[in-house]
């Protein structure tokens, strides 16, 4: 790999980040579909199963909100996981008027399932990168990010916050 970057430095270039991050983009979904179609799920169902799994009592709301997509798509998400037993929705334990989306025990495997699926992905890609420069890629990251969308930030704020301050730890990051 460091052969590589070198390659890259002599020609006296590297290719924009843009260019970078959607190849990566891209190779993380071919995996995950991959990995989703094993587990007989679509690319969207799998955001939206991901989202309830990692998210508990959110609502359907939130979840459009979070997505950026309509609420209507995210009720046919929720109604087809809830048909394949996946997820249920309950009233919200903050608001009686709210129905929350959980995952079920079948769910909560499932959700086991891909959770090792995914550390093993992430293994596989960043597994030759050293964790301050994981630290400081993911503190660009989103930075960009709350520039691009601010709203796709909103349920992770605190922990951006936490990953940002980590970053700024590291002697050697810069301060972007």
């Amino acid at each position: 790999m460091d052969r590589d970057l070198e390659t890259l430095k002599d020609k006296g270039s590297y290719p924009r980040p843009l260019f970078l991050i959607a190849q990566l983009h891209d190779e993380m979904r071919r995996r995950l579909g991959k990995h989703m179609h094993t587990m007989d799920l679509t690319w969207a169902l799998g955001r939206v199963f991901n989202a309830i799994a990692t998210r508990p009592q959110i609502s359907s709301a939130q979840l459009a909100k979070m997505f950026g997509i309509t609420p209507q798509s995210v009720k046919q998400s929720v109604t087809e996981l809830e048909k394949r037993g996946l997820v249920e929705r309950i009233p919200s334990e903050t608001d009686q008027r709210v129905r929350a989306t959980v995952l079920t025990p079948r769910g909560r495997a499932l959700r086991k399932e891909h959770s090792e699926a995914l550390e093993q992905m992430y293994r596989e890609i960043f597994g030759s990168v050293n964790e301050g420069d994981v630290a400081v890629l993911t503190r660009v990251l989103i930075k960009a990010l709350a520039s691009a969308r601010p709203e796709a930030l909103d349920y992770f704020a605190a922990s951006a916050v936490t990953q940002a301050e980590q970053a700024d730890e590291i002697g050697d990051a810069p301060d972007f």
